[in-house]
């Protein structure tokens, strides 16, 4: 870890076997007019938000990933699409995103870090967990009718990508820049 400090985020990572069948799902979407709307996630930036930690100094993160470390063991995250929506609503969208089951499994690992981030005394996370990987962020307001016609694609005619596990659970830093993200593993341990 080079920088003093970083925006700071625990996430796991798709499968390789399911980034082809992710891309594919934007394919399809980017067919629509509504796409314009819409500025697509690249492939190395998928993921599945656990935690957003914020600003953290070097010692701050390495203390929780070491803490993270020592009570997680790896398991297999089944991750099992359940679907596509505006996150987090149809009435102020910030992503279309691919939502996920909240399995017990993924429970207990975001319970684990929000406990790890309490003690640490970092803010507790206020929002209930919502597993989901981003497709696409709204990269401007989005119109009604353009909203409409999209809720009706998502709920009628979209074949949603199989189940699949995540390869990765990373701390990730988040270098926000004007053509988008750019995430930066800091820590990674396989869990395949």
């Amino acid at each position: 870890m080079t920088n003093s400090t970083h925006r700071l985020f625990f996430a796991l990572t798709p499968a390789d076997s399911w980034l082809s069948q992710l891309q594919d799902l934007q394919r399809e979407l980017n067919q629509h007019d509504w796409s314009r709307y819409i500025r697509w996630t690249p492939l190395d930036n998928f993921h599945i938000t656990l935690r957003f930690v914020g600003q953290c100094d070097n010692e701050l993160a390495q203390f929780l990933w070491q803490q993270l470390g020592d009570q997680i063991i790896p398991l297999h995250y089944r991750l099992l699409p359940v679907r596509i929506s505006l996150f987090p609503g149809q009435r102020r969208p910030v992503v279309l995103a691919l939502n996920l089951q909240k399995t017990e499994a993924l429970e207990q690992l975001v319970n684990c870090i929000n406990g790890l981030c309490d003690d640490a005394g970092l803010t507790p996370e206020r929002n209930s967990y919502r597993p989901h990987l981003t497709l696409g962020r709204v990269k401007q307001r989005i119109p009604d009718p353009a909203k409409e016609k999209i809720a009706t694609l998502l709920e009628d005619s979209l074949h949603l990508p199989p189940a699949s596990v995540a390869a990765s659970l990373q701390m990730l830093h988040s270098d926000t820049r004007p053509d988008g993200a750019v995430y930066t593993a800091l820590a990674s341990q396989r869990l395949e």
